[in-house]
């Protein structure tokens, strides 16, 4: 069943490798920008998923994943933290913000999209 994938990026490249291996899933994607916009086109768009980068122009992913959980309406959206800061102590910090998971760049294609599976599978189980 397709999904909905809503990715937060400002590199381009990045954004466009994440957006060709989800389609090529035959996910849906969309683009955010990465300010506080964010979390209202996030409450339209109402993804199944979300590919948050941290280190954002106009505000931190981590500020971002914050608002997002602690949104009534928003905060059962899963959101994986897609990031340069690859050191353990930054993976803590990330799933202690609220990320429910957390992939390093430059990411390992098959891991990025057997991480995304297993959120979405984890959607799918619960109906």
């Amino acid at each position: 069943m397709p999904r909905t994938v809503f990715i937060v990026e400002d590199t381009r490249s990045h954004a466009i490798l994440f957006d060709n291996l989800l389609r090529a899933r035959g996910h849906n994607v969309v683009h955010g920008e990465g300010g506080w916009e964010t979390i209202a086109a996030i409450r339209d768009t109402r993804p199944h998923l979300v590919l948050m980068d941290i280190k954002l122009p106009m505000v931190s992913g981590l500020d971002l994943v914050k608002a997002l959980k602690d949104d009534g309406e928003l905060k059962g959206i899963p959101v994986i933290a897609v990031t340069a800061h690859a050191m353990e102590a930054d993976r803590v910090r990330c799933l202690a913000a609220g990320f429910d998971d957390y992939v390093a760049k430059p990411i390992d294609a098959l891991n990025f999209l057997n991480r995304v599976d297993l959120i979405l599978s984890g959607i799918d189980s619960l109906g």
